[in-house]
């Protein structure tokens, strides 16, 4: 499946961010940037139903923007774009590359509504656009899909006036078909961001 160009994440992120911004401005919130690793949960995979291929163990390029809305009961709800590649050996000597690109609708609840520190627990779910490309004797393969994603969230995050700062660890699942790239696994993030 061939996404268009219409459902490109960054669009997609920056079409909810208008959308959902008066309600996110009046009810108080946080937008974060995000950085940090994907740790693959199988770094072995078989593409294209030929040989095994060697994919690195963590991601690189790995980024994340997100944005939520906070109510008074330290539960939050938002959308989160997040994007990853993950570099693997073909059977030839040319290296190939899997890229994910992330629009997820996010909750969380955040405990100890007093001081700096809020550790939360929170879960995911959204589309995923996944891709592997490679180069075999002077031609390029490459594959895309649209997949669901699901994930699960904990984390700590520090709050000092309208600065904050975040550390997740999250348990990440990708619906990918067999012989697909799958990208499921652990992710460590850490960002920064405003919050009102």
């Amino acid at each position: 499946m061939r996404p268009s160009a219409a459902l490109s994440g960054p669009r997609l992120f920056i079409a909810l961010l208008f959308a959902l911004a008066p309600g996110i401005a009046s009810a108080g919130g946080a937008f974060l940037a995000k950085g940090g690793l994907v740790r693959l949960a199988d770094d072995t995979q078989s593409l294209d139903a030929s040989q095994m291929r060697t994919f690195d163990e963590t991601s690189q390029s790995t980024m994340g923007l997100s944005i939520e809305a906070r109510k008074h009961n330290c539960v939050t709800f938002g959308a989160e774009f997040l994007t990853f590649r993950h570099d693997f050996t073909p059977p030839v000597a040319d290296p190939g590359e899997g890229r994910v690109w992330v629009l997820q609708f996010m909750g969380k609840k955040y405990f100890l509504d007093q001081g700096p520190v809020h550790p939360f627990i929170g879960a995911g779910l959204g589309p995923a656009r996944v891709r592997y490309s490679y180069n075999n004797a002077g031609s390029r393969y490459s594959d895309d899909d649209i997949v669901l994603t699901l994930n699960a969230t904990i984390g700590l995050e520090f709050r000092f006036d309208n600065l904050s700062f975040m550390l997740e660890a999250r348990n990440m699942y990708f619906d990918a078909e067999n012989g697909k790239y799958d990208p499921s696994g652990v992710a460590v993030l850490a960002g920064f961001g405003f919050n009102w």
